[in-house]
């Protein structure tokens, strides 16, 4: 990997420049809407925004669609009143969403079947069509387009055609992953002991709110070393980027209306290790070269990367809290693991090797034969409903911490001494697989590339917790039905915001 040179730091300096602007503009939008209309609180100007927005959107729901269909049937839909139950179906998936894919799934198991949706009705495909769907050319499988519609990319500029990002994360992240997880441990250890500190007794504290700070801390340092991940500015910038449009800004109350300047702390940053800013810096071909342009770049992978992963280690502590029974097997396999370690902390291939820690955390085109998709038709597969069904998986409503662990050793039997076979079964129980049982990052092209980084950092990040604390729900209490219940919207299942979990140093 070549050393930065001075003229590459400049260069990155002023791209991290070009994002603190970003975010100063769109301070200044809601200053200025403020000068304009008095001592209105923000509050009330975003209830009443949201209260507009939200009544568009119901008539909006509503109305008769005017897409092309396939030759599918429509899931969830009364046939002898189709119109008015679709449109209820509509507007039920936004709450009821996972109950309506799975009614699909069974029913139209094995075809294609429609989900009806607030964007319309999405193409639930079977899993036998996977395959090809993974190596369609982009102008007949487009997903861009897809993200450029939902999160409205003319006014959010969420979505590009640039390659940038992937390309970098494929030849330089997933290439130079052992010696950028180095670093990524030691910022582990600073952001706990920042926002999570060890203490002899027990103390509660906000579980998301605190994992969304670390996962800010580690990520940044991997996109832009010391320099950002230790400024509280930056990762603030990072956090809140994805967070501005929906909830309005605290910092344009009358009390606090000085828009964020952001770009004090670029001056100061220096010389930066080699990390991923920089390495787009490398890889940019034409417009990409632009600051702004990789500014805007930077701040949607945060997007991506910050939120997403702070709910895994949020969401397995709520199971661990719920079912303390798995904490004590966890720990035993690091500590083995840890025996047999050379020096120093975990390294890429000590990750690897955390087999039964990795299966707890896992959790117009013509088809050949003959199907076919009509033009700007929202495609998908049912993951969730697949994995709950009962004939690919043992009782998949019961949870089980180690059913993939189980499954691993079955392979082991199964294969005896083929060693070929045995290695590409295994490779698909990985945490960051993808096929077309473990659709979770995605499959084929349209696999995130950064995923192998995302599986190590929320494992590495669980190891010290694991390693370092012991936790419990407020009061000591346990069992699933004290587990705080996750956030549904749509298809969207995120993690409880505002519970809270005891921690205290952990016991030798």
């Amino acid at each position: 990997m070549a050393d930065l040179s001075h003229t590459s730091v400049k260069s990155a300096q002023t791209i991290a420049f070009s994002w603190a602007q970003i975010i100063e503009t769109k301070q200044h939008v809601l200053t200025d809407l403020i000068s304009r209309y008095g001592e209105v609180p923000i509050r009330g100007i975003v209830f009443v925004t949201v209260l507009f927005i939200g009544a568009i959107y119901t008539i909006w729901t509503s109305l008769p669609t005017k897409q092309k269909y396939a030759n599918a049937p429509i899931a969830c839909v009364d046939p002898n009143d189709s119109n008015a139950s679709l449109k209820e179906a509509r507007l039920r998936f936004r709450n009821d969403a996972v109950a309506m894919l799975q009614q699909g799934y069974r029913q139209f198991k094995g075809r294609p079947w429609y989900i009806p949706s607030p964007l319309g009705e999405r193409l639930m495909l079977p899993s036998k069509y996977v395959e090809e769907i993974k190596t369609a050319p982009v102008d007949e499988v487009d997903f861009v387009a897809t993200f450029f519609e939902m999160f409205e990319g003319k006014y959010t500029t969420m979505g590009s055609r640039s390659t940038l990002h992937p390309r970098t994360a494929k030849h330089d992240l997933n290439h130079y992953m052992a010696r950028i997880l180095e670093p990524v441990a030691e910022e582990i250890q600073d952001a706990f002991d920042a926002h999570l500190p060890a203490t002899d007794e027990w103390r509660a504290i906000n579980v998301h709110h605190a994992m969304v700070q670390i996962v800010a801390r580690v990520s940044s340092r991997m996109f832009g070393g010391t320099e950002l991940s230790q400024n509280q500015g930056w990762v603030d910038a990072t956090i809140n980027f994805a967070l501005d449009g929906f909830v309005g800004s605290d910092s344009s109350c009358p009390q606090g209306r000085r828009a964020a300047s952001g770009s004090g702390w670029v001056d100061n940053a220096g010389e930066a290790p080699a990390d991923f800013l920089q390495w787009m810096v490398e890889n940019a071909e034409g417009k990409e070269k632009e600051d702004s342009f990789i500014a805007q770049i930077q701040l949607k992978l945060s997007f991506a990367a910050i939120h997403t992963s702070a709910a895994a280690p949020t969401q397995l502590l709520y199971d661990l809290c719920a079912m303390p029974q798995y904490i004590q097997p966890l720990i035993d396999e690091i500590n083995q693991v840890k025996q047999n370690l050379s020096g120093g902390g975990f390294d890429k291939r000590a990750l690897g090797k955390l087999i039964t820690f990795e299966r707890f955390v896992q959790r117009p085109h013509t088809f050949s034969d003959g199907f076919h998709i009509p033009a700007k038709t929202q495609i998908g597969v049912p993951t969730q409903a697949i994995s709950m069904d009962p004939e690919i998986y043992t009782n998949p409503k019961d949870f089980d911490g180690f059913r993939f662990s189980n499954l691993r050793d079955h392979i082991e039997i199964r294969e005896g001494n083929d060693n070929n076979k045995k290695a590409a079964e295994m490779g698909k129980l990985a945490y960051a697989s993808s096929n077309h049982e473990s659709m979770a990052f995605g499959y084929g092209r349209h696999a995130c590339p950064g995923r192998w980084f995302a599986g190590n950092e929320i494992k590495m990040i669980m190891v010290y917790l694991l390693e370092n604390y012991e936790f419990q729900f407020p009061g000591g209490k346990s069992g699933l039905e004290n587990r705080p219940p996750s956030m549904n919207y749509e298809t969207q299942y995120l993690p409880n915001t505002q519970a809270t979990v005891e921690f205290r140093k952990r016991r030798v």
